[in-house]
This record gives structure tokens, C-alpha cells and sequence, in this order.
């Protein structure tokens, strides 16, 4: 979903990007961010395969970092959903070691 999102909006091709995920959970329950990551890390593969960032290396890419949202993810058909907003930050070209 997140490389056909990329290639729709006909995102830019950078070469180093931080990426930031904001999850909207269905619910206030306490949670643990960051145990998003095998969820998270299908959506960075789709923006390289979509060509935003030629590798999610280190040297292409800061990140990605995962932040929960204070809002709830909206209910669709009834059902609890769960919402990830994807921002990507252009941090330009340069040296990366």
C-alpha cells in the first residue's frame, strides 16, 4: 500500500529522507510504540520500492521513528482501525558516513 500510495502521489525521489510514523490507535489503552516495527518496516520497503530513497540504509535514511498519536484512529464499518500516518522529512544530498 505504501509504494502504490507513493507512486499515486507521485512522490519525489530523494536522496536522504528522515521518516517519521505516527500510529492513531482505536483506543487510550496504554501501548508500547515501537512493538509497530515489523509493521512499520513494510511500509519504508514500500518507499523504496516506489524509488523515494534508493536504500533505507543509513546513508539514504534517518529513521524511521515512531510516535503515537494523541487521536484515535476513526472506526470504519463498525470495526476498530489502526492508522498510520507516514511524513518524510528531504534532508538534501551530501557526505553521510
Amino acid at each position: 500500500m505504501a509504494e502504490q500510495t507513493a507512486r499515486f502521489s507521485r512522490a519525489p525521489r530523494l536522496e536522504r529522507a528522515r521518516i517519521v510514523i505516527e500510529s492513531l490507535f482505536p483506543d487510550r489503552r496504554r501501548r508500547d510504540t515501537h512493538n509497530l516495527m515489523p509493521t512499520v518496516k513494510p511500509i519504508v520497503d514500500g518507499l523504496v520500492d516506489a524509488g523515494l530513497l534508493p536504500d533505507d540504509d543509513t546513508r539514504h535514511l534517518v529513521g524511521p521513528h515512531l510516535e503515537a498519536s494523541s487521536e484515535l484512529s476513526p472506526a470504519r464499518w463498525g470495526q476498530c482501525t489502526y492508522t498510520f500516518r507516514v511524513s518524510v522529512f528531504d534532508l538534501g544530498e551530501g557526505t553521510w558516513s
